[in-house]
């Protein structure tokens, strides 16, 4: 269980991590596209429902309207077979087809006549029929309901008598005329004896097209009434006619009743159909999709367009307001960036809004902090220049405790001659270092106060540990330095490097001035150094002041950086006679500079 929780908070504290890692520009447009997109997904889903609703509901308004024109066209044709049925039984029409011989021509005349009105009677009947017509063999004659009376035609009278099932599909085709024929007797009957006349109805295919064109609700759609057995196809119009057999012409695939949306081309076509439970025929009413549909289609086109239109109005409006915001931080931005510079005289105009008050703020802040930069630097400057006059007292007492030192031991073995020379170096020391409370001096004057402690070291060790000075450069004899910095330097190398040396003691002090820098080294051949202590020594240079040891060596160190900053001071290594050699690096001033 902790193992799949774990699983499941990595994925959401990276996400969390990367959503938090955004631009504002970013994190806008995301906070309004989560806001817009369930919005545009419902309406798309409302869209699609309502589409589906439509869709079903025209569905079902095509099959209801099939259903409608079927069931009327069933019912005509059932009552004209109805009729037919009725009319060979007439009086007139049996007693011309079987007692013409022994009838007076004017009780055949007025039979004709009486059967002439019969026939324009059901003519009459119903819209779809076009002509009605008695075929008398025994008269040689044809009684039309459109024409008098002519000369029986025996090509047409005998396709008349092409079998049909008057219940199940009674219509026939003869040169492209449809007909519903009446033998008499029905040829299932007489076995092959010709029939004494034959009633027929011819059915008007344009009758039927002008009725279904009627059925039609659509310029772009079609009705059509379909049969294979005969070949018949009557459409609404010859366009639909040719459009029938070209693309949905395919009697197997419509069986019974129902609706099938089928391609042709690159357009959908809505076909609702049914096939005639009484007739072997099918009807069809067909539309384009784009018609039905297409206004949903075009709706839907439109609210992806206006989905994406907000998408820009989003990310436009983002950016504006991203802009407001933007355009004050980075103002404020810009004002940090010159104070972490050291500018503490930049001042923010604030704007009228609610900027206002970080601006008014960080003006405030930058003041305050003017003031107390200016205080600080003041403090720090009264720290460090008691600081510095602190390091020169620890060093200016130290020499005097060894030369009574010195001196105690001289007098005490007689060594008078000793005594005038120790105490006359030992006076000029003391006087270079009581006449004047300046801080820095010149490095030649420094110089020369360093030879006079050499000598008086000298006579101390009894000339077994000899001095050796370099030439100072000219360039950097007048030089400002801090007092007393190389004193300690070479008194460390008497005291520590030199303290076991019984003889050919050296120590060797040179000036090299490298571009606009001086280095100045002091190196003994002691053999006491260890790797130890050097590295003791070098690690004291590291130490912030407040934890370092408080010797003269790490004085002269902090002074100097105090000075002239922290690139300077002191370094240690190995000399090349295996002695300690302490390099002493200090600023060579321009012309146009200088150090008071």
């Amino acid at each position: 269980m902790q193992a799949a929780t774990r699983t499941l908070i990595r994925p959401l504290s990276y996400l969390r991590s990367k959503l938090m890692s955004l631009s504002i520009f970013s994190k806008l447009v995301l906070a309004f596209l989560l806001v817009l997109i369930p919005l545009n997904a419902l309406s798309l889903s409302m869209n699609q429902s309502g589409s589906n609703s439509v869709r079903a509901e025209i569905s079902k308004l095509m099959t209801s309207r099939v259903h409608f024109y079927m069931d009327s066209l069933e019912t005509e044709f059932a009552r004209i077979i109805s009729q037919g049925q009725e009319y060979i039984v007439d009086d007139d029409l049996q007693r011309l087809s079987i007692a013409s011989e022994v009838m007076s021509e004017i009780n055949i005349w007025e039979a004709t006549m009486r059967l002439k009105k019969r026939l324009e009677l059901l003519k009459s009947s119903s819209p779809y029929i076009r002509n009605v017509s008695a075929f008398i063999p025994a008269l040689d004659r044809t009684i039309s309901s459109n024409e008098y009376i002519s000369r029986m035609s025996n090509e047409e009278f005998q396709a008349m008598l092409a079998p049909t099932n008057r219940y199940e599909s009674p219509f026939l085709m003869w040169k492209d005329r449809l007909f519903i024929s009446f033998p008499y007797p029905d040829n299932t009957v007489m076995h092959g004896t010709p029939p004494l006349f034959v009633l027929s109805v011819e059915i008007s295919k344009d009758k039927i097209a002008k009725a279904l064109n009627g059925f039609g609700s659509d310029d772009e759609g079609g009705v059509v009434l379909y049969s294979g057995k005969p070949a018949l196809l009557v459409a609404s119009d010859s366009e639909a006619a040719v459009y029938f057999k070209e693309n949905l012409e395919q009697a197997d695939a419509y069986n019974g009743s129902g609706l099938k949306s089928i391609k042709v081309g690159e357009e959908k076509v809505m076909v609702a159909f049914e096939a005639s439970t009484k007739f072997d025929f099918t009807l069809f009413i067909y539309l384009p999709e784009k018609n039905v549909l297409g206004p949903l289609k075009q709706y839907r086109i439109g609210l992806w367009l206006l989905s994406c239109l907000s998408v820009v109005i989003i990310v436009c409006f983002s950016f504006f307001i991203f802009r407001l915001i933007h355009k004050p931080l980075k103002k404020l931005i810009q004002a940090f960036r010159e104070v972490e510079r050291g500018n503490l005289t930049v001042v923010v105009n604030p704007f009228k809004d609610e900027f206002r008050y970080l601006y008014d703020h960080f003006n405030e802040m930058v003041g305050k902090l003017n003031v107390l930069v200016h205080e600080v630097y003041e403090q720090k400057y009264r720290v460090r220049s008691s600081e510095l006059r602190q390091l020169q007292s620890q060093i200016n007492p130290h020499f005097l405790y060894n030369s009574f030192f010195i001196l105690y031991r001289m007098a005490k073995i007689q060594d008078y001659e000793n005594i005038v020379q120790f105490t006359k170096f030992l006076s000029e020391y003391y006087q270079f270092i009581t006449r004047t409370g300046a801080e820095f001096i010149p490095l030649e004057t420094e110089v020369a106060f360093v030879k006079t402690y050499a000598d008086i070291q000298t006579i101390r060790f009894s000339n077994r540990i000899q001095a050796e000075f370099g030439e100072v450069p000219a360039s950097c004899l007048k030089v400002t330095v801090p007092r007393l910095i190389l004193q300690p330097l070479v008194e460390n190398a008497y005291n520590h490097g030199m303290e076991n040396k019984l003889s050919t003691g050296k120590i060797v002090v040179s000036f090299e001035e490298r571009a606009d820098l001086l280095v100045i080294a002091v190196e003994d051949n002691g053999d006491t150094l260890t790797d130890e202590t050097l590295d003791r020594l070098i690690t004291l240079l590291k130490l912030p002041a407040e934890e370092a040891e408080s010797t003269g060596l790490i004085n002269v160190h902090r002074r100097i950086r105090i000075k002239f900053g922290a690139q300077y001071g002191l370094a240690f290594s190995r000399g090349t006679d295996g002695g300690l050699k302490a390099q002493l690096t200090i600023p060579i001033p321009k012309e146009d500079d200088g150090h008071a």
